[in-house]
C-alpha cells in the first residue's frame, strides 16, 4: 500500500505503508537516534509528532515490551527510509500506528533542519495532497499547547516502594527511564499526575548534545527532545549551558534546593554522560532525610 507525508508547505514525500491504515496529523521532526526506536515512539514528549528517523534502517533487532517508555505510543506516525520486520512493523499495526517506509529522510531532514519543524499529514492509503496541505496548514501550532493532561498519568502510583530517599514525580510526560535510574539511585519513588497540589505532595521530597557543565568544564553528551529553551544566560543559576546555541541547559537554585536540566538525564536511549546527576541528587536527598 502507497502512502505520502505532506508539509505544510506544500512539500511532499512519497513512501510505502507499513503499519496501519488511515492518517496521521502533526508536527514533522526528526530523531538522530541510532537505536531505540521502540523507545521513541513511546516516548510522551513526542506526543502530537511525526517522527523521521535519520539511521537507513529501523527494526532490525526487533521490539521487547521491556523497552517502552511508556504503556502506549504517543508518536502519530512514523518515517523511516527502510522498514525492517516483521515484529516491528507488526508492533506498530496492532497499536494503530500509522508508518511509511521508502522516505526520502535525508531530504526530509534538511528541508527540516532549514525551515524547522513542519505541521504535516501522513496518509496511508489513498488520500488527496492537496486536502492534506490544507489540512496540516489548518493545525494550531505546538507553542502554547498544553499537551501534559494527554501524557500524564491519571492517577498517581507507587513505581517504588522501598529505598533510601522518597521522591514525588510529577508527571508531565515522565518516561520510565527516569523511574527506573531513581529507583536503581536508591529511592522509593511515587508518581502523580500533572496537576498535583503541593498539599498532594507534602511529606514527599522531591542523541547526542553536548552540554557544558560550568562548575567542573565537562562536556555531557545527552539526549535531548524538546522544541522551546531558556535564553542564554551568565547567571550563577545557570549550571549547564549548549554549546550548540548557549542556551541553558541546566538550572540551580541553592536557597528552594531546586534544580533541573533541559535533557534527559536517564538516556533511554541515548549516551550515559549525564547518570550521576540522578545518582547525586538521590544521594542529597537521603543525606537531607536522615539530618
Amino acid at each position: 500500500m502507497t502512502g505520502f507525508l505532506a508539509l505544510e508547505d506544500g512539500t511532499v514525500f512519497r513512501g510505502d505503508s507499513v503499519a496501519a491504515e488511515g492518517f496521521a496529523v502533526g508536527e514533522a521532526v526528526f530523531t538522530t537516534a541510532m537505536t531505540g526506536y521502540q523507545e521513541v515512539v513511546t516516548d510522551p514528549s513526542f506526543a502530537e509528532q511525526l517522527i523521521c528517523f535519520t539511521a537507513p534502517m529501523i527494526g532490525n533487532y526487533g521490539v521487547a515490551e521491556g523497552r517502552s517508555e511508556s504503556a502506549r505510543p504517543h508518536a502519530r506516525a512514523v518515517l523511516m527510509r527502510e522498514a525492517r520486520g516483521p515484529g516491528w512493523t507488526d508492533w506498530l499495526h496492532e497499536r494503530s500506528v500509522v508508518a511509511l517506509s521508502g522516505i526520502d529522510t535525508r531530504s526530509l531532514v534538511l528541508k527540516l533542519r532549514d525551515a524547522g519543524a513542519l505541521r504535516g499529514v501522513v496518509v496511508a492509503g489513498e488520500g488527496s495532497v492537496e486536502q492534506a496541505v490544507s489540512v496540516a496548514r489548518s493545525q494550531p501550532s505546538m507553542a502554547g499547547r498544553a499537551l501534559a493532561a494527554d501524557v500524564s498519568t491519571a492517577r498517581p502510583y507507587v513505581y517504588s516502594d522501598a529505598g533510601r530517599a522518597r521522591i514525588a514525580v510529577v508527571d508531565y510526560g515522565c518516561k520510565r527511564s527516569i523511574l527506573r535510574r531513581l529507583a536503581g539511585a536508591g529511592a522509593a519513588v511515587t508518581v502523580f499526575p500533572h496537576d498535583a497540589t503541593a498539599e498532594e505532595l507534602l511529606g514527599h521530597r522531591g542523541a547526542n548534545h553536548p552540554v557544558l557543565e560550568r562548575a567542573t568544564e565537562r562536556v555531557l553528551v545527552t539526549s535531548q527532545n524538546h522544541g522551546f529553551a531558556v535564553t542564554p544566560s551568565d547567571a550563577r543559576e545557570a549550571t549547564h549551558v549548549s554549546l550548540y546555541d548557549g542556551t541553558v541547559e541546566g538550572l540551580d537554585f541553592l536557597l528552594e534546593h531546586a534544580r533541573s536540566v533541559q535533557f534527559h538525564p536517564e538516556a533511554g536511549p541515548g549516551p550515559h554522560d549525564a547518570w550521576p546527576i540522578i545518582e547525586k541528587w538521590v544521594e542529597e536527598v537521603a543525606y537531607a532525610e536522615a539530618a
